[in-house]
């Protein structure tokens, strides 16, 4: 996981992720999603079963010691001589000094996973949220649960019991889309 640049928790970026969530997080369906489940009737409830549970392709592979080759420095990549421009690297040094680099051309996550054998890692969804379409899409792009049933974008939210407004993910979205406290797009958003 890339370290965040801003405080996602302060008050001001507090009020400008609020107002995003109210524009694009439109409703709560986790009890609509639930008697779905249990009483399909003529609907497919296979269709559900993708909105119960995360897989977290990229943990495994961080674990495993895999990186995203942009987020080493210049000096790094010039020092272990990356080469071929490779979308993942895994740097690893021996007790005796020796490195060994192996690098993946794999365009996401989950083929990297594939290739190396690493299993995902499950998060159970702990509620649903009907969200828009363009929501939907940058939730998607940081590896949130989102799937379409009967026409409707629905969220599977591994958290609860807090403001939607706290989750790190949101904090994220605002951040990509620059409208937090010091970024360009903040004035466009603020009070």
């Amino acid at each position: 996981m890339i370290p965040k640049k801003h405080d996602y928790f302060s008050a001001a970026n507090q009020e400008v992720i609020q107002k995003l969530v109210y524009q694009e997080v439109l409703y709560n369906l986790s009890t609509f999603v639930e008697e779905m489940y249990k009483n399909p009737g003529e609907l497919d409830p296979d269709g559900l079963i993708n909105l119960m549970i995360r897989y977290d392709w990229e943990e495994p592979c961080r674990d495993a010691g895999w990186c995203l080759v942009k987020e080493l420095s210049r000096e790094q990549q010039a020092l272990h001589a990356i080469k071929d421009n490779p979308v993942y690297v895994r740097i690893e040094k021996s007790p005796e000094g020796e490195v060994t680099i192996d690098q993946s051309f794999e365009e996401n996550w989950y083929d990297l996973a594939f290739e190396i054998g690493a299993d995902p890692y499950e998060t159970e969804v702990c509620e649903h949220r009907l969200v828009s379409d363009r929501f939907a899409e940058k939730l998607r792009d940081k590896g949130e649960v989102v799937h379409g049933y009967l026409g409707l974008t629905i969220w599977g939210r591994t958290s609860f019991g807090k403001s939607i407004s706290l989750d790190y993910v949101i904090g994220q979205i605002a951040e990509d889309m620059e409208i937090l406290e010091g970024q360009k797009n903040h004035r466009h958003w603020k009070s």
